[in-house]
């Protein structure tokens, strides 16, 4: 069966809000032979509430190459041959997954995208198609789309999606965000005052081939890369006015410096926020404004760098290969540094993406991301 033809389809008000019913989601991957796919089909594997019936790439190809845990029987599709599923994980580049989101909808489908296609939303219509074209090179087909769909930052994004649309955030977005929104929220730092040191494992690229991902570029070295022009500049300014400043439109206010690097290492995020505290504002104020974003969120780890022995929560081994985030802070004087850790193929993309789906449904957003702590 062919997709149909979606153009600028609406999905303002409609959250799927999924009734289960003892039964699974039939669910696909589309783009399951990228980094980000594979570990979201990996853990679509495990999910108690999702049949995963399809996984779809450029060309055919057999899942039990890529996901020895794959069962029997599951196929590995070109997207020439991509059938609607009640829910489907587009795991492609954000033009693909622009072509690809409309149609879907279209054939009934709820579509959690991982690439960038629908995140930039700007202070309006226009802003939007602007930002989006400055940092993605393209004009954005689909403006209803890009404006109506549901920005899966969990646990800022709670409870049942706003859309049947939902754009996971980007890997480094999600680290800084979940750094700074509990700051600004409560008024903390000041806003010109911040930046952002940035590191990330190469898998953070993708898999297409370049040569500044050789190995042999990459071992010993690390990089920074597009410096004041990455895309999730401007989608973290977006979030972070969002819910620290309870307003969009106020991005503008968000100024601070963004430099990413790239790590001689496979996985992993770890970023590092400065910060001007306000007058007055100590490690206490900044100790329980995390705590009160983050209470009751239990793929949360927090760590006061003040108290001994909690360095150890700066190493990246701790989160690669868990769904989990974990954030530690030092004060001095009105100086605040903030680190942020994910695994960028986890938090980063596929599990959060998860996380998404357990919202679809109506389920507690950790559901089957609970089991594994890190690598060691």
């Amino acid at each position: 069966m062919s997709l149909p033809q979606g153009n600028s389809t609406s999905v303002t008000n409609t959250a799927p809000g999924l009734d289960v019913r003892g039964d699974k989601v039939r669910v696909s991957v589309v783009g399951a032979r990228g980094y980000s796919g594979a570990e979201t089909a990996r853990l679509l594997m495990k999910h108690p509430s999702a049949e995963l019936v399809a996984l779809y790439a450029t060309q055919g190809f057999s899942p039990t190459d890529l996901l020895p845990e794959a069962p029997v029987g599951l196929p590995g599709l070109p997207m020439s041959e991509l059938q609607p599923t009640s829910v489907v994980f587009l795991a492609t580049p954000a033009e693909v997954s622009i072509d690809l989101a409309p149609k879907l909808l279209a054939a009934g489908s709820v579509v959690i995208d991982l690439s960038g296609g629908f995140r930039l939303k700007g202070a309006s219509r226009a802003d939007a198609l602007a930002r989006h074209l400055k940092h993605y090179g393209q004009s954005h087909p689909e403006p209803d789309l890009l404006l109506q769909s549901d920005y899966g930052l969990v646990p800022f994004a709670s409870g049942s999606p706003t859309s049947k649309l939902i754009a996971n955030p980007g890997c480094y977005a999600t680290a800084v965000q979940l750094a700074m929104i509990p700051l600004l929220r409560a008024g903390l730092v000041r806003l010109d005052s911040m930046s952002v040191d940035a590191k990330s494992g190469t898998t953070g690229a993708g898999k297409k081939a370049e040569e500044r991902l050789l190995f042999a570029e990459v071992d010993g070295g690390c990089l920074p890369y597009r410096v004041g022009r990455h895309q999730h500049e401007p989608e973290v300014s977006e979030g972070v006015a969002h819910w620290g400043l309870g307003d969009r439109a106020k991005y503008v206010e968000v100024n601070f410096s963004f430099v990413p690097h790239l790590l001689p290492v496979r996985r992993g995020i770890i970023t590092t926020l400065h910060a001007r505290l306000q007058a007055g504002v100590g490690e206490s104020q900044v100790a329980r404004a995390f705590q009160d974003c983050y209470a009751g969120y239990k793929l949360m780890r927090l760590a006061s760098l003040h108290e001994a022995g909690r360095e150890v929560e700066l190493r990246l081994q701790r989160v690669v290969g868990s769904a989990r985030t974990v954030i530690a802070w030092h004060v001095r004087g009105d100086q605040l540094v903030v680190f942020s850790l994910i695994d960028n193929l986890l938090k980063g993309a596929a599990s959060q993406a998860i996380e998404n789906f357990n919202r679809v449904l109506g389920l507690p957003v950790e559901t089957s991301l609970l089991d594994k702590e890190g690598v060691l």
